[in-house]
Formats: C-alpha cells, sequence, structure tokens
C-alpha cells in the first residue's frame, strides 16, 4: 500500500515538472517572440522602406549599411505569393533564431544569437534616418501618422529637456546614440537628429526575463496543485476503506451478533480488516458461548431447584420441631433468592438482543409503573410531575418499561418513604429524573453502581432484596438506547438518577395506536 502512495506521489511530481517545463517553455517562445517583434518589427519597416527606395547597387550598398548597423548577414529573398508585412521568427541551430520579413514579393532573412546594443542603436539610426529626410515641420506628421504603430513610446524632445550622466550626454551632443537602462531594467533609446537639438527618445522598452516572478508562481501553483489532487486522490481512498471498516466496527460494537463485512486488498489496511473480522468472529462465539452456557445453567438449575422446592413443601406438611420449621423456611427463601438470581441474570443476557423500535409516550408508562409500585410499596410517597403536553420518545417499549421500573423500584427500596419522578423538556430531547431521600450514594461508589453484582453495604443488602443486576440491566438498557443515564445527589438528600432521551416526532399511524391503547 504505502509502496503504492509513494510511487503515486512520485509520478505526481514528475508530471508537475514535465508540465510546468512544458508551460514554462510555451512562455517562455510566446514571450520572447512578443520581445522579439517589438525590437525588429519596426526596424525591418524601416529597413524595407529604404530597399523600396533604392534599386540596383544602391540597394546593394543599403544592405550591407544595414548588416553593419545589425552585426548580421541580412539576405533579400523574393517570394512567389504575395504578402502583407509580417514578421516571424523560428528557431535555429543552438540559440539562433530565425528572423523573416515579408511585404508583398519581398522576403528578408536574419539570423541572431541574442539581443545586443547594437540593434537597439540600428533602431534609433533608422528612425533618425527617417526623420532626417523631412523638415523640422513634417517630422511630427511622420510620427504621428507611422511610426508610433512600430516604436512604442517613440517622441521628439529639446536636448535640454533629457536627464542623462555627463558621460552620456556628451555622447548624445556628439550624435551618437545612447542606451540607458532604468532602474525598472526598461530601456531607453536617445539619438539626436542632424543639424539639430531635437532628440529622439524610443521607450520604455521591456527587457527579456526568461522567467519573470508570475510564470514562477503559475508553475509553483501548477506543481502543487497536481501533487495536492493526486495526494488527495491516494489519502482519499485510505481514508475510505478505513471509514468503512470503522463504521464495521461501530456497527458490531451496537450488535455484536452481527459480524460486519470487510472485503479489503492484501495490504495493510486490509491485514487490519482481516484481523478485525477475525476478532470479532472470535467475540460472537464468545458472546454465543456465554448465551448459551447461562441459558444451559439456567435450566438445569430451575429443575434440580424445582424439585427441592416440591420436597419442602412435603416436608412441611409432616410434624416437625417449630425449629425445623423455621429451617426449611430459610431454606426454601434461599431457593426463591436463587430463583431471582436466575431470572435477573437471564434479563441482563436479553438487555443486549436487537431492540424494536416502538412509540412511545412517557407520561403514560411512567403514571403506569407509578401505579403499581404505589400498590407493592404503600409506605412510599411517589410525585409525578411532567409537562402538559404528551412526552413521546423512539424506543423498545418493553425494554424502556425495564428500565424505568428498575430505577423507581430502586428509589423505593433504597429510599426513606419519599420519590420525586419528574420529566423535563430540554429542546431536542427529554430529561427525565428519579430521585429518592435516601442515604445516598458516595461519589467514589456512583460508577460501580451500574457493575452487575454490586451492593453497597450500607443500605443495598439483603434485607432490601435484589442480587446487584437492576441498575446494571437498566445501564445496559440505557446504552443500547443511546440514552445518558447518570447519577447524582438529590436534593432531597439520597440518590437522583438522571437520563437523557431524544425526543421523537409520533406520525398518524402510531398516535391512532396510542389512543386505541
Amino acid at each position: 500500500m504505502f509502496i503504492r502512495i509513494y510511487t503515486g506521489l512520485l509520478f505526481s511530481a514528475l508530471l508537475a515538472g514535465l508540465l510546468s517545463y512544458g508551460f514554462y517553455h510555451w512562455q517562455y517562445q510566446q514571450r520572447h517572440s512578443e520581445y522579439l517583434h517589438t525590437l525588429f518589427n519596426g526596424s525591418f519597416h524601416l529597413l524595407n522602406k529604404g530597399l523600396e527606395r533604392h534599386d540596383g547597387e544602391k540597394q546593394s550598398r543599403w544592405l550591407q549599411v544595414m548588416e553593419r548597423l545589425m552585426g548580421a548577414k541580412i539576405e533579400l529573398r523574393g517570394s512567389e505569393t504575395i504578402a502583407s508585412s509580417s514578421l516571424r521568427f523560428e528557431q535555429g541551430a543552438e540559440d539562433e533564431t530565425i528572423l523573416l520579413f515579408r511585404q508583398g514579393e519581398r522576403e528578408l532573412r536574419s539570423v541572431i544569437n541574442e539581443v545586443t546594443e547594437q540593434h537597439y542603436r540600428m533602431m534609433a539610426t533608422l528612425i533618425r534616418n527617417e526623420l532626417g529626410r523631412l523638415d523640422a515641420s513634417n517630422r511630427m506628421g511622420l510620427i504621428t501618422e507611422e511610426l508610433e504603430a512600430y516604436f512604442p513610446g517613440l517622441k521628439l524632445i529639446d536636448i535640454g529637456q533629457v536627464q542623462l550622466d555627463p558621460q552620456q550626454m556628451s555622447r548624445l551632443k556628439r550624435f551618437d546614440t545612447v542606451v540607458s537602462e532604468s532602474r525598472q531594467h526598461d530601456f531607453f533609446v536617445f539619438s539626436r537628429i542632424p543639424s539639430s537639438d531635437r532628440i529622439i527618445v524610443i521607450g520604455p522598452l521591456a527587457g527579456f526575463n526568461p522567467l519573470p516572478l508570475s510564470n514562477l508562481i503559475t508553475m509553483m501553483l501548477m506543481s502543487l496543485l497536481i501533487t495536492a489532487a493526486t495526494a488527495y486522490w491516494l489519502v482519499f481512498r485510505i481514508e475510505r476503506r478505513i471509514k468503512s471498516i470503522q463504521l464495521g466496527v461501530n456497527e458490531f460494537s451496537k450488535q455484536p451478533t452481527q459480524l460486519p463485512e470487510l472485503s479489503e486488498d492484501i495490504d495493510a489496511i486490509g491485514g487490519l480488516a482481516w484481523s478485525i473480522n477475525s476478532m470479532s468472529f472470535r467475540i460472537h462465539q464468545l458472546l454465543s458461548d456465554q448465551k448459551q452456557m447461562i441459558q444451559a445453567i439456567s435450566h438445569e438449575l430451575r429443575t434440580p431447584m424445582s424439585r427441592m422446592k416440591f420436597r419442602l413443601q412435603v416436608l412441611e406438611e409432616d410434624e416437625l420441631s417449630a425449629a425445623s420449621q423455621k429451617s426449611l423456611k430459610g431454606i426454601g427463601r434461599d431457593i426463591d433468592e436463587v430463583n431471582g438470581l436466575i431470572k435477573e441474570a437471564l434479563d441482563f443476557d436479553r438487555g443486549s438482543l436487537q431492540h424494536q423500535m416502538d412509540s412511545i409516550e412517557l407520561n403514560e408508562m411512567s403514571s403506569e409503573i407509578i401505579r403499581d409500585l404505589m400498590v407493592e410499596f404503600t409506605s412510599v410517597n411517589i410525585k409525578f410531575s411532567a409537562p402538559a403536553s404528551h412526552c413521546y420518545i423512539k424506543q423498545d417499549s418493553q425494554q424502556i418499561k425495564r428500565l424505568l421500573l428498575n430505577l423507581m423500584q430502586n428509589a423505593c427500596k433504597y429510599g426513606q418513604g419519599e420519590v420525586i419522578v419528574s420529566i423535563l423538556d430540554q429542546g431536542d430531547h427529554w430529561l427525565m429524573k428519579v430521585e429518592d431521600n435516601g442515604l445516598g450514594i458516595p461519589d467514589e461508589l456512583k460508577l460501580s453502581v451500574f457493575s452487575p453484582f454490586t451492593r453497597l453495604e450500607t443500605s443495598r443488602n439483603k434485607q432490601t432484596g435484589g442480587m446487584g443486576l437492576g441498575l446494571a440491566i437498566a445501564k445496559n438498557i440505557a446504552d443500547l438506547a443511546a440514552i445518558k443515564l447518570t447519577l447524582n445527589d438529590s436534593v432531597l438528600g439520597g440518590a437522583c438518577f438522571s437520563m437523557v432521551v431524544p425526543k421523537a416526532d409520533l406520525d398518524p399511524s402510531d398516535n391512532s395506536e396510542q389512543e386505541s391503547k
């Protein structure tokens, strides 16, 4: 599994690298072409314009002059088709760039290795040559009507408006072309028109940056996005598989009688799923064996206990001494206690069975239980308070009745004559409390009272009856029904059992069923 993850991450890194390189190469070609077009399109336009003004030997000399200005050979070729003015570029050998300019039936071809200051000088010389052919009054018209479209930022200013260092000003006054770089790495070209104090200014001309910050950020984001998407895809599959295992374990914890289906690939997670399957199978077998053992013991014990009970009844009919009669009654009580223990153990075991969901009205069920308890515990004063509206929940009616009966019966047994049962509306749930005025339960023993066969020395003794399973059964039912059962101190001085029971909306069919009951 981890080899697959590492391989996937490595593949995503390689893919990100290839895509980033492809993006960089494409952007480089686009930006380089735009840069060369800005720099050479106007120059070749003026160069071709000079060729149109010459022919024969003069045309050859014009090309030779342009070759010296450009520092590269310029070939003049004919074209079979007539084309409008266009400049295009081709990649030559190594770092060479081929410039192809076509206009009409003429094609100019040149090869350069890199852009140098000489190319800026050639640009300024061609513009100065064109403007020098006109008088001063017509120069601005030429710039506005034609040259501005080919040369960005082209303008004419007085020499006094130029801000250059003394050395550059000296060269400019000698009619030399000056190329100056600004702090923003842009270029400005200055050239003085012959027999004039007017200066040709071209710029700003952007320099060529092979890897601008925007492209670098784009490639980084592209790499991160590809890597993150691949990592998410790999981790999502693992997370989905782990979640399926988690859901299976949760289902098994709720209902151990049903084993979860955890079919997985043969890898680390698959091994974990297989181990959980094996563990769940062993737990299921242990629980099944335990149930069978409890049922078998209860069955085997009840038969001899019944025979013993019958024989005691036979002995009671004989004429025995008072001491013997007392002993027989003690044996009978012991037999009843064993039978009660078997019954409670079976009830505790049945609590883990699957529940049937019913619509229950807590007011009605609680009132019914209280009426029965008042008959059984005549000396106990039971007070009951609940909202005027119905208190509906969705649970197993038989199990909830056993839960409420155990708690209320426990309060009647171990209280000192006063019990309060209350139901409070808490928004999305009901809060039900069962309180008594008994001796209370110490804080260190509050959790242990829910354990099976736990009996407190102070008040939970054999004189009150019970086997120590009542609260354990109640806790088991509450946990299976997702009811929060807690034990606190009561305002009456005894114990207060609180239950947080989720509400349920009763549909019309359930309502009619309740009314019929």
